[in-house]
């Protein structure tokens, strides 16, 4: 099988070369998604005239792609995981505990939602790799489009 064969996937539309920027996001422990606590790991592919999501558990993954123009907003929201605010709720006899606890459950959200009123969520346990993308995808938007479509809450 040869080199390029391989960058190529299965639908022969996409090259790995096209693609403009890839980002991975992963949300802390305890997240409840659907009533389930889990955490979940995103993939972000910024590509020309699209954006590629790919967020496992795969039952998560709503919008597997949009296209620039249809984005209406993306907002970047703190989401706290429910387990670590029961951990410091239990242990808030000691000092130190409750305050990792508290620290370990804050997460980035951010929403993306398309005018058509369907929408992605992406979380991130590290709040400056979640700006970063939130920005990204901006500045993706805007070259696209001309406005900006972010917000920070």
């Amino acid at each position: 099988m040869s080199t390029e064969q391989t960058n190529v996937k299965i639908n022969n539309e996409i090259r790995d070369e096209d693609r403009l920027a890839l980002y991975v996001l992963r949300s802390g422990q305890g997240v409840v998604h659907g009533g389930i606590t889990s955490n979940m790991t995103s993939e972000i592919q910024l590509y020309d005239e699209y954006v590629k999501f790919g967020i496992f558990p795969k039952k998560y993954n709503r919008v597997p792609e949009m296209r620039y123009e249809d984005i209406a907003s993306i907002e970047i929201s703190k989401k706290i995981a429910v387990r670590y605010i029961i951990f410091a709720i239990l242990t808030c006899i000691t000092v130190i505990l409750p305050l990792i606890f508290i620290f370990l459950s804050i997460n980035s959200k951010i929403t993306i939602r398309q005018k058509n009123g369907a929408y992605t969520e992406i979380f991130s346990y590290n709040k400056k790799n979640g700006e970063t993308v939130a920005r990204a995808l901006d500045n993706m938007v805007v070259s696209k489009r001309g406005v900006s479509v972010l917000t920070i809450k």
